[in-house]
């Protein structure tokens, strides 16, 4: 895990709002929109966005640091996500292994963009034989292989923002 100071998400925040949000969806061309499976808010922050650098940066350290020695190659851009009431995200993976595609997603970087005080639920977990409960504080970030599940358990109260990006790199062999 790392931090981004609080100011500095702060100012990305202020970008990512004057983007115009759009619901999510799900798939290799977000084509499945099932509000069962995902409740969210996002906007794609534009390409080469300077938050998504810090985001990589972090991904490429962890991937070093805990030796899962994945081939990077780039970067996709920033996806600023908002919870609000009843707001979740349930289990999943954020790559695609069989849809064949020639790059795939091989590490997730989250960063919480909200204060934990300022929302009720919401916490990331992650799965690797039991559930991990990501403890995050406004500009923590984590960095996990993207083949892992995770989820987003409902916001009760108040809004949980998040920033996240995904680093890619050939298909595995």
């Amino acid at each position: 895990m790392g931090n981004i100071p609080v100011d500095v998400c702060d100012a990305a925040i202020r970008e990512f709002m004057e983007i115009a949000p759009q619901e999510a969806a799900m798939g290799t061309q977000g084509e499945h929109e099932d509000k069962s499976q995902r409740d969210t808010v996002l906007r794609f922050a534009p390409s080469g966005h300077w938050f998504g650098g810090i985001l990589a940066q972090h991904g490429k350290i962890a991937n070093e640091a805990t030796g899962w020695g994945y081939e990077l190659t780039s970067h996709e851009n920033v996806q600023y996500g908002s919870y609000g009431p009843n707001g979740h995200y349930g289990w999943h993976t954020d790559t695609f292994p069989l849809a064949g595609l020639p790059m795939e997603r091989k590490v997730s970087v989250v960063c919480l963009m909200s204060d934990p005080s300022e929302y009720e639920g919401g916490d990331l977990q992650i799965r690797l034989y039991q559930d991990y409960t990501a403890d995050l504080k406004k500009g923590d970030m984590i960095a996990f292989p993207s083949i892992l599940e995770h989820r987003v358990i409902p916001v009760i109260s108040g809004t949980r923002n998040s920033a996240v990006v995904w680093l890619n790199g050939p298909r595995m062999k």
